[in-house]
């Protein structure tokens, strides 16, 4: 997963360090165990994917996961979306299907007389 750590740092400044690894973690979990196909629409999950305690969720979830906000998370499809990751995620499948290709075509054309 790229990060593009001046733009993340950028979006996230002025937050709170726990606020800031729970982004984290939501955009990680997002990439590597979703595959960018979205994060679950429910809060007790969300909460176990940050690591937030119960006291700290609901004041967190408001900057993290709001409806109402045009933030770090959208809803569509009844999951939580990263436009930023989505973005990426779709380039580096067209680069990783590019490379898959080229290795395919030069092993084929050194084994092919062999």
């Amino acid at each position: 997963m790229p990060m593009f750590w001046p733009d993340f740092w950028q979006a996230v400044e002025g937050l709170d360090c726990k606020v800031i690894v729970a982004y984290q973690r939501c955009l990680t979990f997002y990439w590597f165990h979703t595959g960018c196909a979205g994060l679950p629409d429910d809060d007790e999950r969300l909460r176990g994917i940050c690591r937030l305690d119960n006291d700290e969720w609901a004041d967190w979830k408001k900057i993290l996961f709001s409806k109402d906000n045009d933030g770090f998370w959208f809803i569509k499809g009844g999951k939580w979306h990263n436009k930023r990751a989505i973005e990426v995620w779709n380039i580096s499948l067209v680069h990783m299907n590019m490379m898959h290709d080229r290795a395919i075509n030069g092993a084929n054309a050194r084994w092919k007389n062999k």
